[in-house]
């Protein structure tokens, strides 16, 4: 419990042991030629209907860590770090499919997300 007696929530996962690496971003901004974590970001946008899209992985190895999810919904779900459409948008054009894409039938995008199918923007954490 915390000082007032409110109940106290908190999330663990195990500790990662070897290079940690960040792989991409949430504003579309790539650091390493990983084709998993990629084809995973495209995996999830096309795979949910081009409404949501999980990026910002890092980690180590295959155990990716702390991502982001970008939604077109309204709404304040998933986080300050949930950017909607522009967040969607510059994912898209920075990313460039490759060989794994390709093999889990990944279809190159034809289209980038519209800022108006996304509700307001977040909120600013009060001060």
């Amino acid at each position: 419990r915390g000082p007032n007696g409110e109940k106290t929530v908190f999330t663990m996962e195990p500790m990662l042991r070897g290079i940690y690496e960040k792989h991409n971003n949430n504003v579309g901004q790539i650091f390493t030629d990983n084709p998993t974590a990629d084809a995973f970001s495209h995996f999830t946008y096309g795979h949910s209907g081009n409404k949501l899209l999980v990026c910002d992985l890092q980690g180590v190895g295959g155990m990716y860590t702390d991502p982001q999810i970008h939604s077109l919904s309204s709404g304040d779900e998933f986080g300050l770090g949930n950017l909607g459409a522009e967040g969607i948008r510059k994912w898209v054009a920075s990313h460039k499919c490759g060989p794994l894409c390709t093999a889990m039938d990944l279809q190159p995008f034809s289209h980038t997300p519209s800022p108006a199918r996304r509700g307001a923007a977040p909120k600013a954490p009060p001060p």
